[in-house]
């Protein structure tokens, strides 16, 4: 019995071993699945290069030499001679090819060397973040999520001169950097606004489930019971929006926030309810990241509204003309569909990614609208590099999204303008308190005063389009710099008399200052050259 005891004994303390050792070559692979290379010493050194991003979102490959020149000289001693071990393991290993035995072992102890290795670039990542943010200008965030939010940004600012997405979100020091003048992508959408025009955008999380469809409805409990009222609560939400297709066990999450920097400080505080979500669907979530440049809204889809969600690839550095022709082109054309409620594009400028989100009144005059838009989007894609790469049909389950800033507000009251939807474009003011003023003493109150701006020049000019050069505001109201263009084919009447009908294009100059109180325009103060416009017009000589 007692050898029986002794022989179990040593069974189990040889599979402790082996449990030891099993453990001991896990630790030389990275975290990633996606980063595992082909070799097992190219496994063990990119465990140690991932370690910053994964654990800080410090790129430390990107900021190899400004870690190297903060930390202090015993730390940087010690990742030196650890990787010089390495080194002369891997050197002895081709001079030793010939001889496959000692090949081997050369090969198996530069494995191991990076244990000492990866010691020393973890220690050179955890202590020298600090003196790295110093160096320029940081202070550390005391919060893990918000730190690793702050690195992921200045990573970004980096490798990609993404300057605007970092001013304004990071501390004193990273903004000031971020606003410095140098080389990197510009924020400008071509020909219509400035990088200022975007200061108010809205950013999206499409968090996409697919399950058991006979789980959805529990799902979307869920979602609406436990998920919605967590969401709104963290800081920067502006509501979320759940769309459902039950028979092919479908969700849709989205949630809309102030900025980017918002919807990614949230992204670690929502990760519990989604993998909770994907349990209860016995399914999987797919998540996507966007700016939506462009949300025009007649009125609020209620519950059992019909949803079409459009996804469109287009190279990245055509986004700019998507969104130009979808503005141009795709928005007037939805504006006269029956039963539109609202129309947003989504972009991702990076991976060149669209989505088109067309809300109806119900699921009928979604269904009506079939033909109508695929005859839109084959008009409107034939203007831009771009493709469609899948389109959905959804019922709206709710939606608490919010209108976003003066800005977002600014650039909806135009497109509304563009799209000839007169009945939308007043629905965003306060009928009531508005007042226009304009050139020639002219000053009228109330709806009687958006009538008339409105008739007067889209009467006079039919083709009418704002051009948009920059948007500036703050939380009291804003100012649109534009050019007004179209032709001049209708009687207008101005405060000197009516005008006859010249035939001739006219491109204007203007600005327009307004107030917002409660989301709503308040009151409109237009400047433009009444010469330059009588000149374009050719009633007075140039």
């Amino acid at each position: 019995m007692t050898g029986i005891f002794q022989s179990a004994l040593g069974g189990g303390r040889a599979l402790l071993v082996g449990w030891i050792l099993l453990d001991e070559r896990l630790h030389r692979y990275p975290l990633d699945d996606g980063q595992v290379a082909p070799t097992r010493l190219g496994n063990a050194i990119r465990r140690f290069e991932e370690y910053g991003h994964d654990r800080y979102r410090l790129d430390s490959q990107v900021l190899w030499h400004e870690l190297n020149a903060a930390v202090l000289e015993p730390v940087r001693k010690q990742t030196d001679e650890a990787q010089r071990s390495v080194d002369s393991f891997v050197c002895l290993l081709y001079g030793h090819l010939v001889v496959a035995g000692a090949a081997a072992i050369e090969y198996r102890l530069a494995v191991v060397a990076t244990d000492e290795w990866a010691g020393a670039v973890r220690a050179m990542v955890d202590l020298g973040r600090h003196p790295l943010a110093t160096a320029f200008a940081l202070t550390l965030p005391p919060d893990a999520r918000q730190e690793r939010a702050m690195w992921r940004l200045f990573g970004e600012l980096v490798t990609t001169g993404t300057r605007r997405r970092a001013a304004g979100h990071l501390s004193p020091g990273l903004s000031a950097l971020a606003k410095r003048p140098g080389r990197g992508r510009r924020w400008k959408v071509p020909g219509t606004t400035t990088s200022t025009a975007r200061e108010g955008l809205v950013y999206a999380r499409m968090n996409t489930l697919i399950g058991d469809p006979a789980r959805i409805d529990e799902v979307t409990h869920y979602l609406e019971t436990t998920v919605r009222p967590f969401v709104e609560a963290q800081a920067g939400n502006r509501g979320l929006a759940v769309l459902t297709n039950s028979e092919l066990g479908i969700a849709v999450a989205g949630t809309y926030w102030d900025s980017a920097e918002s919807m990614t400080l949230s992204e670690h505080a929502v990760e519990a309810s989604r993998k909770e979500a994907a349990e209860l669907a016995e399914g999987m979530v797919t998540v996507d990241h966007f700016e939506v440049p462009v949300f025009v809204r007649r009125s609020r889809p209620g519950p059992g509204a019909g949803v079409r969600m459009t996804t469109i690839d287009c190279p990245p550095g055509e986004v700019g003309a998507a969104i130009q022709a979808f503005r141009e082109n795709a928005v007037p054309g939805l504006m006269k569909m029956e039963g539109l409620c609202s129309a947003q594009m989504l972009v991702d400028r990076e991976l060149g990614r669209c989505l088109v989100i067309a809300a109806y009144e119900n699921m009928d005059y979604l269904a009506g609208s079939r033909a109508a838009v695929a005859r839109l989007r084959a008009d409107t894609l034939t203007r831009i590099h771009a493709q469609v790469r899948s389109v959905g049909e959804y019922q709206l389950l709710f939606t608490t999204v919010r209108e976003g800033g003066t800005n977002s507000l600014t650039q909806r009251w135009t497109d509304l303008w563009n799209a000839g939807d007169r009945e939308g474009w007043q629905g965003m003011t306060n009928q009531t308190a508005f007042e226009l003023r304009a050139p020639g003493g002219f000053r009228l109150a109330g709806r009687e005063a958006l009538d008339a701006e409105w008739s007067t020049w889209h009467d006079a000019f039919p083709d009418n389009q704002i051009a948009v050069v920059s948007i500036h505001g703050d939380e009291n109201g804003g100012v649109l710099e534009g050019r007004f263009q179209g032709t001049h084919t209708g009687p207008l009447v101005s405060p000197a008399g009516e005008i006859a009908p010249t035939q001739r294009t006219v491109d204007i100059p203007f600005c327009e200052v307004h107030r917002v109180r409660a989301g709503q325009m308040t009151d409109s103060h237009l400047y433009f050259d009444q010469l330059e416009l009588l000149t374009q017009l050719g009633k007075l000589d140039s």
